[in-house]
């Protein structure tokens, strides 16, 4: 598998600090996660070409991520490390479809990359609404515990999904 920082580890150092919670914000720190490199290679098949390798570079993003000064704890921290791990899984999950992909030319295949590189996102989104809410962002330790464990596992399994968090 091609995806740099997979299994990276979130430090309070990769959030902007802030003064307090942003307006209409009920929770205490935001971490964005970004995919910063797509760079598929193809290979010729008798019936038109199919992708051969990709490199994928995920990333946080400080300038989007922040926290509200003094509320840096240590639980808060593997919160939102979830976060980072969900998108994670939803980038193995479009990884692993384009790498699927076949097409009559390289630009067919590019097209229908970019369609799943578009509903990866509203699905990572509904997943982390889901662990928001399960989790009152972290608050609530049993089910923060549950989450952690099911997102491990999905990010030990080879074949892990972001489908399979419930």
């Amino acid at each position: 598998m091609a995806i740099t920082n997979f299994t990276y580890n979130v430090k309070w150092q990769d959030f902007t600090k802030i003064n307090g919670r942003k307006a209409g914000i009920n929770e205490d720190a935001q971490i964005k996660t970004l995919t910063t490199k797509f760079q598929p290679s193809f290979t010729k098949t008798d019936d038109g070409w199919k992708v051969k390798k990709i490199d994928v570079v995920m990333a946080v993003s400080k300038a989007s991520s922040w926290v509200v000064k003094g509320k840096q704890t240590t639980e808060l921290l593997q919160h939102e490390q979830g976060h980072y791990n969900i998108m994670a899984l939803g980038v193995r999950d479009m990884y692993n479809k384009i790498m699927a992909l076949t097409g009559k030319t390289r630009q067919a295949i590019m097209d229908e990359a970019k369609t799943i590189m578009g509903e990866v996102q509203p699905t990572v989104d509904e997943k982390d609404d889901l662990y928001d809410d399960q989790t009152d962002h972290g608050n609530i330790t049993g089910s923060q515990l549950k989450w952690d464990k099911n997102i491990r596992g999905e990010m030990e399994n080879e074949k892990g999904s972001l489908s399979n968090l419930v």
